[in-house]
């Protein structure tokens, strides 16, 4: 091919020739400025991409960092309440009292139904093996009887066990529960938590909780739940029991939620001198994944369909 057409540009005149030459060096011109400029873009285009996404990751991790920031100052400053202190110190009074009931067998058979049919089902599509009910058993009388009156014999549904303000029981602790309830469950609604504590520093007994899961009045040091993030965030306080103290503890599968992944604030509430309570709130994972999905408009945020934002610690997890 090559040598037919040096014998073709042989037969042109010089005119053609000139034409021919000028007509490659404008070619050879188009593609080199093609290639340089299509280098150019390229370099331009990753260079925006990579601008992009550390935009992206900058402004995540300070949303993070300021949701979580918020949430302990907000902790902190509940600690110091005058509401909170009162609550817990009366919840806990009345608490000890119900550790003298006695406790009828027909109340233990109906909370191990309660167990057997409503929550162990639930559970058991989180986790593996099948629960035993020993091992989630609520052990003390006060416990006992809070969990029957307050999850088993509340007529409200599985989820929605905290729209009971007063158990009718004629208990000193359900008046109590009837003058806050109201005020926890608008303060964790407007705020985002998932559920409020309030906890016996020496003995570690949940004595109050909005929601009334299966850790209601339970014990953090030998109860069912003593292995799980909850416990270990109130030891980290009663370790460290320094007025203005917040512990956080990480997201971690908690089973009274039914094995969905939930992380802990907790902090020490004190009469003056006096460490009267422990408070403590459950942080859902759900507002994260807000945050890192941007309510999942992905393309808003400039990562197209198929974009992902992942959170990784400092042990990278």
């Amino acid at each position: 091919l090559w040598i037919t057409v040096m014998i073709g540009l042989r037969h042109l005149s010089i005119k053609s020739k000139i034409q021919v030459m000028l007509l490659v060096v404008s070619l050879i011109s188009i593609i080199s400025i093609s290639l340089l400029g299509w280098s150019w873009a390229r370099a331009e285009l990753k260079q925006n991409i990579f601008d992009h996404l550390t935009s992206v990751r900058a402004s995540k991790a300070y949303q993070i960092e300021s949701y979580f920031a918020t949430f302990k100052n907000h902790v902190e400053t509940l600690c110091e309440d005058r509401m909170v202190v009162s609550a817990v110190q009366e919840f806990d009074s009345a608490y000890d009292q119900l550790n003298r009931e006695t406790i009828p067998t027909d109340w233990d058979n109906a909370i191990q139904n309660y167990y057997e049919q409503h929550f162990f089902p639930k559970l058991t599509e989180h986790i593996t093996g099948t629960p035993n009910y020993e091992t989630y058993a609520p052990k003390s009388n006060a416990a006992r009887y809070l969990q029957y009156h307050y999850i088993v014999a509340n007529p409200n549904p599985v989820g929605h066990k905290d729209a009971l303000i007063d158990a009718k029981d004629s208990s000193v602790y359900s008046a109590i529960h009837s003058r806050y309830h109201h005020l926890f469950q608008n303060l964790i609604q407007k705020f985002g938590y998932y559920d409020f504590f309030l906890i016996d520093p020496q003995t570690s007994d949940i004595i109050y909780s909005v929601y009334k899961e299966t850790d209601y009045a339970t014990n953090l040091s030998d109860g069912p739940y003593s292995r799980s993030n909850l416990a270990g965030i109130i030891a980290a306080v009663q370790d460290n029991p320094d007025r203005g103290a917040i512990q956080v503890v990480d997201f971690k599968t908690y089973k009274p939620s039914y094995a969905t992944p939930a992380a802990f604030l907790a902090g020490p509430i004190y009469d003056g001198p006096t460490f009267v309570g422990i408070l403590a709130v459950q942080m859902p994972v759900n507002e994260v994944n807000q945050v890192l999905t941007g309510g999942k408009s992905w393309e808003q945020d400039g990562l197209g369909t198929s974009g992902e934002t992942y959170l990784v610690g400092k042990y990278y997890l």
